[in-house]
């Protein structure tokens, strides 16, 4: 998608104002981003045995740092736009064998779970249309890569309009909640409960 390396060049710019911080990676702060990666435990927590995880729009890879503490990790992809975020994550687990970092989605194996934080949430100049149909595929294809399930977060439309920001892209819960259930999986939880502002929705693969 053209807009692509527009974004990708705005989070370069981000985390090289901030570094390797939350709001390097265009969060309000640590707790938040934190809470975020808290609601994809309904889906780590179901997985039998270590993790296998694909991280798209990974940042600087925090999520993985998160959740080594927390699980056993077989494996761990981060999947990222911005060529600078992907170089703060290498300096970070340049030595960590269990780690794989990379521009391109196709390039990384299949793994039990796909998670998505934030990653669709800055659309800059592309129209909400656009990226709506930008998100479906993108979707689609991390659904390929997920043997057990994917959780994704995004940013309602049901938040405060006067507060909303053109740069930024607000979905529609129960379309997304539509294209899951028809399209991927019956077995799907979407969560809007944590926030006014956003919401996660979590689909497994039926056994």
């Amino acid at each position: 998608m053209k807009h692509l390396e527009q974004v990708g060049n705005y989070y370069s710019d981000r985390i090289g104002r901030f570094g390797p911080t939350a709001r390097g990676v265009d969060w309000n702060g640590t707790e938040g981003q934190l809470a975020r990666f808290t609601r994809f435990n309904q889906l780590f927590e179901r997985v039998p045995g270590p993790l296998s995880l694909i991280d798209y729009g990974c940042g600087y890879g925090e999520l993985y740092s998160f959740l080594t503490s927390r699980f056993e990790i077989n494996s761990y992809a981060g999947v990222d736009v911005s060529p600078a975020m992907l170089e703060a994550a290498r300096s970070v687990f340049c030595d960590d064998a269990h780690v794989v970092l990379s521009e391109n989605l196709g390039a990384v194996a299949p793994a039990a779970c796909v998670v998505a934080s934030g990653t669709y949430n800055v659309k800059l100049t592309a129209s909400s249309r656009d990226w709506s149909d930008y998100v479906v595929d993108d979707l689609k294809a991390l659904w390929g890569k997920a043997t057990f399930g994917m959780s994704v977060n995004f940013l309602s439309e049901f938040s405060e309009v006067g507060k909303r920001q053109g740069k930024l892209f607000y979905a529609s819960p129960q379309k997304i909640m539509s294209l899951l259930l028809k399209e991927f999986s019956p077995l799907v939880n979407l969560d809007h409960s944590y926030s006014p502002w956003e919401f996660t929705a979590t689909i497994f693969r039926e056994v």
